[in-house]
């Protein structure tokens, strides 16, 4: 039976939605994507994947083995979920991260599960500050030519009574070889000296976070990223490094 997208009728604001968060985040479960949305089940979260599924909107991943150990579906756009948001001509959607997303059906295990990493911490940040927070993903970031490149995973602005304050959240794995932590450390300071971000904005350059999985991780990094910001003569550094259980109790002293 021919079941493609054309029989149907065109994409609700829910579905809509989904696409969005699966370009926002390239991967998420049912957990995810029924969060993100009020009032929405897992149940009938399930049954709309289903359905972007059988119109070849959205690809998943899973296997049998996948109930032993406790392991969810992941979800990604299909070729006809990028061929729909490019069809909105909406600018959110940025061409070359449509082409990129191509590339999902075939991503790593490590890529989705840093994917997750970056949903969760999304979703956390909201529960907590509601509607005085905005996250912006690195699909959203990639417009703007001023920020660090490689883009951070996230970009946040957080508004309370002392105003609005701005950060860059790279999300550093603990399998990442030392070197590789260290090139992110580097990195995030030559931005900082290259003042890329107040000659394109007019604003103070965002407080970086970089989040670690483990203490001992963080800690490591950590005093190295001191020592690096001591060689530039500084007496403040542009960089705060903890884990990411402890992010939002560091956003709150920051604040």
């Amino acid at each position: 039976m021919d079941e493609s997208p054309h029989r149907y009728r065109p994409l609700n604001t829910s579905q809509l939605h989904i696409l969005t968060s699966l370009y926002r985040f390239r991967f998420a479960t049912s957990n995810h994507l029924s969060q993100t949305t009020t009032k929405t089940t897992q149940i009938v979260m399930n049954r709309r994947l289903s359905l972007l599924m059988r119109q070849g909107y959205i690809g998943r991943n899973f296997e049998p083995s996948y109930f032993a150990t406790r392991r969810p579906a992941s979800y990604f756009l299909a070729p006809d979920g990028v061929r729909a948001l490019r069809a909105t001509a909406d600018p959110q959607y940025h061409p070359a991260v449509l082409k990129s997303v191509h590339k999902d059906a075939t991503a790593s295990q490590r890529f989705i599960a840093h994917s997750f990493k970056v949903f969760e911490l999304y979703q956390r940040l909201t529960d907590i500050y509601g509607p005085n927070i905005k996250v912006f993903t690195k699909s959203q970031l990639r417009s703007y030519h001023y920020f660090p490149q490689p883009l951070p995973d996230a970009y946040v602005r957080l508004t309370n009574g002392a105003g609005e304050r701005h950060y860059f959240i790279e999300l550093v794995a603990g399998y990442e070889p030392f070197l590789a932590q260290v090139g992110r450390v580097k990195r995030f300071i030559k931005y900082d000296e290259d003042g890329d971000w107040e000659a394109a904005t007019g604003t103070k350059l965002p407080q970086t976070l970089l989040l670690c999985d483990y203490w001992a991780q963080a800690k490591k990094l950590k005093s190295y990223a001191d020592r690096e910001v001591d060689d530039f003569d500084r007496d403040d550094s542009p960089i705060q490094i903890m884990t990411r259980d402890s992010i939002t109790q560091q956003i709150d002293q920051l604040s």
